[in-house]
């Protein structure tokens, strides 16, 4: 799609000007894309048509920080990307061209999921199956592939996860898996994980010694459970 026309009825002049002069190779300046969002601007039906035109610049070797910060406002802005599938369609062809092992496992599983984006038969030969950290880049592809793939309603997938947690031995890793599936999906399967773990027992490590409980956090952080 020819986002030009669209850009030029919603956006500031300005903008447009600078979005055309996006080079998607760039990492000199990592806070492009953000600052293109955060513009103030009277129509923010702008920000969708912004977020089209750089899906579709978008490169396997753009620099992580583009990439997480194109994927992270595609999940964002995904409730008003109802009405715009064409634009749906542009981060579609922006996921599938991008290598997994070079985006940030979060932000792009997450704009999937959250845009409901079921692109399974043609990355699943991308994911190599390991269970290493919720928390580390390069060691969460599995584990948010499988949120994602629950996020499509994949109940055997959201029984892969629930049965990981169960096992997990360290407080701190515990409760970092059942915050980060909390903040993915925010739906009812997530709500109703903390519940089950809402006076878990296990400790968390702190510098000081043996810290809260995974329950005593749970209860902290999320008050109206």
């Amino acid at each position: 799609m020819d986002y030009l026309p669209p850009l030029y009825d919603t956006c500031p002049v300005a903008i447009v000007s600078e979005v055309q002069q996006y080079d998607p190779t760039d990492g000199t300046d990592f806070a492009f894309i953000e600052k293109l969002f955060k513009s103030k601007k009277e129509n923010a039906v702008c920000n969708l048509y912004l977020l089209g035109f750089l899906a579709e610049r978008i490169q396997p070797d753009s620099p992580t920080f583009h990439k997480q910060s194109l994927f992270g406002y595609a999940g964002d802005f995904a409730d008003q990307l109802r009405d715009y599938p064409q634009i749906v369609d542009s981060i579609r062809r922006a996921a599938l061209r991008m290598d997994i092992s070079n985006v940030e496992p979060f932000y792009f599983f997450k704009s999937l999921s959250d845009n409901q984006i079921d692109i399974r038969a043609q990355i699943g030969d991308q994911i190599i199956e390991h269970w290493g950290s919720a928390e580390r880049y390069k060691e969460s592809v599995t584990f948010h592939y499988y949120l994602y793939l629950a996020g499509l309603g994949d109940s055997s997938a959201w029984q892969t996860i629930v049965n990981k947690i169960k096992v997990i031995e360290s407080g701190n890793s515990a409760y970092n898996v059942l915050k980060r599936t909390a903040q993915f999906l925010h739906n009812d399967l997530s709500r109703e994980l903390l519940r089950a773990y809402k006076y878990d027992q296990r400790h968390t490590d702190s510098p000081d010694g043996p810290g809260p409980s995974v329950g005593q956090f749970i209860r902290w952080d999320y008050p109206d459970l």
